[in-house]
């Protein structure tokens, strides 16, 4: 399995969409077996969900992105795990323990627990609109994130 961090001075990068280096992960039975840092020289959107799909990417975690590049990222089969912050040990723990659901790794603003607005979510991932609901739509709030099952690595015990 590959996954993908993107970073900016090693946390998490605040925002996907012009993050400009990524720390990729392999992982085999539970354990990390290979670590690099890549530059993203191109600051285009196609190019990084290109660059994505050439490293054959299974998850991406980040931080905040924007909804016209998670979709491409999406449809090319990678799954996207946003609006996670902190130190990039810290996170590449948290997600080999799938432990990144927790308060800790939530980005300030997000429903995690820390930052609300009027009982709703100050950066409304499903809608967009900043925690006001679209006619039709349930405000979900940020949780969104994990709207399909985290892809985790494979658990060994030892």
């Amino acid at each position: 399995m590959i996954a993908v961090f993107s970073v900016w001075n090693n946390r998490i990068a605040p925002v996907f969409d012009t993050a400009a280096q990524i720390v990729v992960v392999e992982i085999e039975s539970g354990s990390i077996v290979g670590e690099s840092e890549q530059l993203l020289t191109d600051n285009s959107m196609l190019e990084k969900v290109l660059k994505l799909k050439e490293l054959k990417t299974d998850v991406l975690v980040c931080g905040a992105v924007s909804r016209l590049v998670r979709e491409q990222i999406v449809s090319g089969g990678i799954e996207v795990v946003s609006f996670i912050s902190g130190d990039l040990r810290r996170v590449i723990d948290g997600w080999m323990t799938g432990h990144l659901e927790q308060a800790d790794f939530v980005m300030p603003g997000c429903c995690g627990g820390r930052h609300r607005r009027a009982g709703h979510c100050a950066g409304n991932f499903q809608t967009g609109t900043g925690g006001r609901k679209r006619h039709g739509q349930i405000n979900r709030g940020c949780r969104g994130v994990y709207e399909n099952q985290v892809r985790r690595p494979p658990f060994v015990p030892n």
